[in-house]
């Protein structure tokens, strides 16, 4: 039987700049998000509380922009991305987060920071069509994605 797991991420862009984390294990920037905690949780508020657990930013949320599903052999999971903006009662100082060190070392998170378009275009970015709605600005309902590996 496949495992079945569900993702929550948030899109948050301030100042025309995208906010991003780096995980320990890997050699990519990604959203800030995670696991669904669906006993506890929507899955919008999964997106608020893995940002401010990743980041340490408080953020609204505006829509789900879009989806996508991954079949593995053992497992199906399923991303959601939800437009997010920082909000206004967020205490940190956000223009000075550019590379913070996750306050807990044991933290998967190694690195956040706030790319503008040209750092976006350069660096690894996954999912790479983040990159093309935060840059280019093409309309997210395009981004419905199917992927299967073997």
């Amino acid at each position: 039987m496949k495992k079945i797991k569900i993702i929550s991420r948030a899109v948050v862009i301030h100042n025309n700049k995208l906010l991003l984390v780096k995980n320990r294990a890997r050699d990519f920037w990604s959203l800030p998000g995670g696991h669904w905690e669906f006993e506890n949780e929507s899955l919008g508020e999964c997106a608020i509380r893995e940002t401010i657990e990743e980041t340490g930013h408080l953020i609204e949320l505006g829509d789900m922009i879009f989806c996508q599903e991954f079949r593995k052999p053992e497992s199906i999971v399923l991303e959601t991305y939800w437009a997010a903006t920082i909000s206004n009662k967020d205490k940190k100082n956000i223009e000075a987060v550019v590379n913070h060190m996750d306050i807990d070392e044991d933290s998967e998170i190694e690195q956040v920071a706030w790319f503008d378009k040209d750092r976006a275009t350069k660096e690894r970015v996954v999912p790479g069509v983040i990159v093309d709605y935060f840059v280019k600005e093409i309309h997210p309902q395009t981004f419905i994605g199917v992927f299967n590996f073997k």
